[in-house]
C-alpha cells in the first residue's frame, strides 16, 4: 500500500478506535494504544524502514525535516483537517526511523466529564499550592 494511503487510513483506524498513541516502526506493524494496551493496527502488514521514513517526512515541514536530519530525532504538532491533532516525535533506533504520535484531544474534558473525585475540583480551585500528578505514559497526566 502507498505510504500516504496508509497514514490515511491508520490516522482514521485511530480515531475509529478512540486510540490514545500511535506508534509507527519499522519490522511491526503500525501500533494503537487502547485503553493502554499496544495493540496491531487493522492494516496488520509491517512496515518497511522505507515506508515508516517515508511516513515521518510526510508528516514534516521542511524546517522540521532539517532539524530531524541534523540531530536524528524531532518533537513537532501535527493536524489533519477533520482528523484532528497530534504531538508527534520522530526518532531513529537501530539506524532507524520511528514515529511516536500522541492524540491531542479537540476539546478539553472537563473534571465533571471525567469522572474526578469532588476533593480534585476542590484542590484545583485553590489559590495557592502545589499540585503534582504522577503516572505511567499514556495514564492521562496531561488531560
Amino acid at each position: 500500500m502507498e505510504s500516504r494511503q496508509l497514514l490515511t487510513d491508520v490516522i482514521r483506524e485511530v480515531h475509529e478506535r478512540k486510540a490514545s498513541d500511535l506508534h509507527v516502526a519499522a519490522g511491526s506493524p503500525p501500533m494503537l494504544r487502547i485503553l493502554g494496551d499496544l495493540e496491531p493496527s487493522r492494516m496488520a502488514e509491517p512496515l518497511s524502514s522505507e515506508q515508516t521514513r517515508e511516513i515521518a517526512y510526510m508528516l514534516m515541514r521542511d524546517q522540521v525535516r532539517q532539524r530531524f536530519e541534523e540531530k536524528m530525532e524531532v518533537d513537532f504538532s501535527f493536524a489533519v483537517q477533520g482528523g484532528g491533532r497530534y504531538r508527534v516525535n520522530v526518532y531513529t533506533q537501530r539506524g532507524m526511523v520511528n514515529i511516536a504520535l500522541r492524540v491531542i484531544p479537540l476539546e478539553v474534558p472537563t473534571i465533571d466529564g471525567l469522572g474526578l473525585p469532588a476533593a480534585l475540583k476542590m484542590l484545583a480551585g485553590e489559590r495557592r499550592g502545589l499540585i503534582l500528578l504522577a503516572g505511567t505514559t499514556g495514564s492521562g497526566k496531561s488531560t
